[in-house]
């Protein structure tokens, strides 16, 4: 490839990347970020290569040359790993100790510290974490499956193969870049457009079902809400059955709220928990059991919405209603918070009822958390949040459900059922 034809790739990678770079700016995308990084490093490598074919004459041109195929790779790396979503706190420590084993090696060369090993010594750690990140991505197309997934990983085999093998490990009269270098920047745009098309395609998708959604919401609200509280008003005045009748249909009314209240995504898990103890506190009332409120907003909790947000929600609203109609409690405790190490959510429900018929890990239990509608829909729900669901319950002790839920960053991985027990109960007043 001709020097001209080399600085035209350069210069269209690098308005490229300024141009990802801002619109990375604009939406605090890390992914971005890492994909700037990428390609300003390797458009600043190809220029300089269309005006030194060779390699750069000595420790500074050697300096050069490795600090940018390394930015490159370090770019190429965060990219891929962001863009696959396994980007957590070890992957992060693992890539913050990969660069910084690049500049300790680019100290090494300045110093004059032993080159040769230096290099081969960078190289070595290069072609570790490469293989280990390759492994990562592998897997995560094999259990995915998806075409996204697989893209990933087709584009950092090449791509990582050719910047590896640039890598200069002798002093010898070699080429700057080989000729496939072209590819790899090539790869990398050509895979961030069409991620940007598939996040885009999904983001209309799930725009058009949200306006449907909150259609039928609010259809659901206006007609069979406004029908039920009719009918309660009305029957309120008669005979003491159906008076009794209007006392079901406003818990139904309450229900119907809450359920519509949680089918709207936005806000965050503190929000949502606000309002559900806003909308349960008639039932409660009803009921005549207290309620014993203990949320801490946070930060941390503040950045779970979505989603998570009403997942979380719907777990809480489960295990409260149980609480409500089953337990034949005097008072229910609700607790969350944001645990520091691991960084999770922390949601606790028990009350001082009358517990589960049978211990927990007993064939009954068993059998509810396979079948069950409310425990094995809670289960569904924490699996799906990637965290944990606890269970504790003895006969006439009450009954605790505990969730936790992963908040930037990876768990332990559940047991095969998905869940634990926990050894002792907790009971409403502690």
């Amino acid at each position: 490839m001709s020097s001209a034809t080399m600085l035209l790739f350069a210069l269209a990678a690098a308005g490229g990347a300024l141009w990802v770079a801002c619109r990375g700016w604009r939406t605090r995308s890390w992914s971005d970020g890492a994909f700037f990084v990428a390609m300003g490093s390797w458009a600043v490598l190809g220029a300089v290569s269309s005006l030194w074919p060779f390699e750069l004459p000595g420790a500074t041109g050697h300096v050069l040359q490795t600090a940018l195929l390394q930015l490159t790779l370090l770019g190429v790396e965060a990219f891929l790993l962001l863009s696959a979503g396994v980007w957590s706190q070890w992957v992060c420590l693992a890539w913050l100790v990969h660069a910084a084993f690049s500049a300790l090696y680019a100290v090494a060369c300045v110093l004059d510290w032993h080159d040769a090993q230096a290099r081969v010594a960078l190289l070595a750690i290069n072609v570790g974490f490469f293989v280990a990140m390759a492994l990562v991505l592998a897997g995560q197309a094999w259990q995915l499956g998806s075409a996204q997934a697989w893209a990933l990983l087709l584009v950092a085999l090449p791509v990582g193969v050719v910047l590896l093998a640039d890598m200069p490990i002798s002093n010898r009269h070699m080429p700057l870049i080989s000729p496939l270098q072209p590819l790899v920047g090539l790869e990398l745009f050509v895979l961030w457009l069409a991620l940007q098309r598939d996040r885009r395609g999904s983001g209309t998708s799930m725009n058009r079902e949200d306006e449907l959604y909150g259609r039928l919401i609010q259809d659901l609200h206006d007609g069979v809400g406004s029908r039920l509280t009719c009918i309660a008003a009305a029957l309120e005045q008669g005979t003491p059955q159906q008076r009794g009748t209007a006392a079901q249909l406003q818990q139904c009314l309450v229900e119907l709220k809450l359920l519509i209240d949680g089918a709207r995504t936005e806000g965050s898990v503190v929000a949502h928990l606000a309002n559900l103890r806003y909308r349960a506190q008639p039932l409660l009332n009803v009921a005549g059991i207290a309620l014993h409120w203990d949320v801490e907003p946070s930060e941390q909790l503040e950045s779970v919405q979505g989603d998570a947000a009403t997942q979380v929600l719907r777990i809480a609203q489960e295990a409260l209603a149980n609480a409500i109609r089953h337990s034949g409690g005097r008072a229910v405790k609700v607790c969350c918070r944001a645990l520091s190490s691991p960084a999770a959510l922390l949601l606790e429900v028990y009350d001082d009822g009358r517990g589960l018929p049978f211990p927990t890990g007993s064939a009954w239990v068993e059998s509810h958390w396979a079948h069950g509608k409310g425990l094995g829909g809670m289960r569904s729900r924490a699996v799906r949040l990637g965290g944990t669901l606890q269970l504790d319950s003895l006969p006439g002790e009450g009954t605790c459900v505990r969730l936790q839920v992963p908040i930037g960053g990876a768990m332990p991985p559940p047991g095969p059922s998905g869940r634990w027990f926990l050894p002792r109960k907790r009971t409403a007043g502690h």
